[in-house]
């Protein structure tokens, strides 16, 4: 990429007439792109979080998650951790209360494998959505040692691979959780289960 500083940062995205364009992106992402289509090697955790509601932590997860399964090909999986279940509907559509989800995963009562719903994204795309509870809420208020129990919580989530139930042979590339609006428990429970995370923020003066 002649003309470009520091390339290793840039994307190629587009080229219009004898021009063409660059998309600057962090190193996380990049690390997505180079694992596209290959055996992915380890599954990487991703937080997104704000302690304010309303910021878009919800609309980042689910394109996010579309744009990296129907667009790059990566297999992924999303973890509702929030209590009023809008990444679920978002991604799964109106869905009943009960069944299988996030908390009957933490409370060890299922698998992840068993707890995993494909989404109707695209019939090529390999997204799976692990239904949120409104029980979380009502569940954080009885918890009182909280250290503990979000390490408990992390070795519930990734004791063993990660593979989706309807693939072979592979782990998810890259399971994003969506976290509520709160500096709680599930916060807190996030981002010790993730390799990193995603903080949502407004650039303004003060």
């Amino acid at each position: 990429m002649h003309g470009i500083p520091n390339h290793r940062s840039y994307i190629y995205v587009a080229r219009g007439g004898r021009r063409r364009y660059y998309y600057r992106v962090s190193r996380f992402f990049l690390f997505l792109l180079s694992t596209q289509r290959v055996a992915a090697v380890v599954t990487r955790w991703i937080a997104v979080g704000m302690q304010k509601g309303g910021v878009g932590k919800t609309t980042l997860t689910t394109n996010l998650a579309a744009a990296l399964a129907g667009g790059l090909g990566l297999r992924v999986l999303v973890l509702d951790f929030d209590g009023q279940r809008n990444t679920t509907i978002g991604l799964l559509g109106p869905t009943p209360e009960g069944g299988i989800t996030i908390e009957s995963v933490l409370r060890e009562s299922a698998s992840i494998a068993d707890a995993a719903v494909r989404t109707q994204f695209s019939p090529r795309a390999a997204l799976d959505v692990i239904p949120g509870s409104r029980g979380l809420t009502a569940w954080e208020q009885e918890i009182r040692d909280w250290n503990s129990t979000v390490l408990r919580f992390r070795e519930v989530l990734r004791a063993g691979p990660v593979t989706p139930t309807s693939e072979t042979g592979r782990d998810y590339d890259v399971v994003l959780i969506d976290t509520p609006p709160a500096g709680g428990l599930w916060l807190q429970a996030a981002l010790t289960v993730s390799d990193g995370y995603i903080v949502i923020a407004q650039c303004e003066r003060y």
